[in-house]
């Protein structure tokens, strides 16, 4: 049970979300993979490694306005309290009738053994391999993938769960994507969308959100987002992006 006396919720636009029991708090990648993605009206979908659910609300917020189908929303993730605080964000969430949301405490590993499948799969995977271990040991295990998601596993369990005409987005680090690449190739997974984050103009990328799909394109768009123009501004385009969402920016 969970009482919120002095723990504040995030406020977006349309909506709050509780993450302060949460593995890993709300933050920027997040927010960007659920804004910066398509969504071509999606029935069931995914996303690994929940949290307190950031990612699947903002897309079921996406969602509602241009999908009159009925949606199967699901969160995994390994940590109990995330799991808690995911179902009490959604008795919050100002959901349609048409859209129903289940989480459940599991590693994507044995999920994948309910053998289902989804049109779109989302993820801001751990990517702290062999680094040194964060005290706090929740916050470890959702930051670190050495036992407790590889790539490879991921990789595995997305192009199982994957539809034929799916796509699973996930936002990453540079290099963690490159190696992540070769991983689905070898899965049968290929790129169809991608789109490089730069932190500040003048800075070098340090994100990428790529999509991936079991159909290979003959071709496909790469865009390139500036989060700030300056230390103190967020860039025009990021403000768009992310203007369904954010209050102010």
């Amino acid at each position: 049970m969970f009482i919120y006396m002095d723990n504040k919720p995030f406020k977006f636009r349309e909506f709050h979300l509780y993450h302060s029991k949460s593995a890993l708090k709300i933050g920027t990648d997040s927010v960007l993979l659920a804004s910066a993605i398509p969504i071509q009206s999606p029935t069931t979908i995914l996303d690994i490694g929940t949290g307190c659910g950031v990612i699947l609300f903002c897309i079921a917020s996406r969602n509602k306005t241009q999908n009159t189908q009925i949606q199967f929303y699901t969160g995994v993730d390994i940590d109990r309290e995330s799991i808690l605080e995911a179902k009490h964000n959604e008795s919050n969430f100002p959901k349609n009738k048409n859209q129903y949301f289940r989480f459940i405490q599991t590693s994507i590993q044995e999920f994948v053994l309910e053998n289902m499948k989804y049109d779109l799969i989302v993820s801001n995977p751990p990517f702290f391999a062999n680094s040194l271990a964060s005290p706090h040991e929740r916050k470890q295990l959702s930051k670190h993938r050495d036992e407790n998601l590889s790539f490879d596993d991921l990789g595995l369990s997305v192009s199982k769960l994957l539809s034929e005409q799916g796509v699973f987005y996930l936002i990453l680090p540079v290099q963690e994507m490159v190696q992540f690449d070769v991983i689905c190739s070898e899965k049968g997974l290929y790129t169809c969308y991608q789109m490089n984050v730069y932190p500040i103009q003048g800075k070098p990328m340090h994100r990428i959100i790529k999509g991936f799909c079991k159909q290979k394109p003959a071709t496909f768009e790469v865009q390139n987002l500036c989060i700030r123009e300056t230390p103190s501004e967020y860039s025009s385009q990021y403000k768009e992006l992310t203007k369904q969402f954010y209050l102010k920016l």
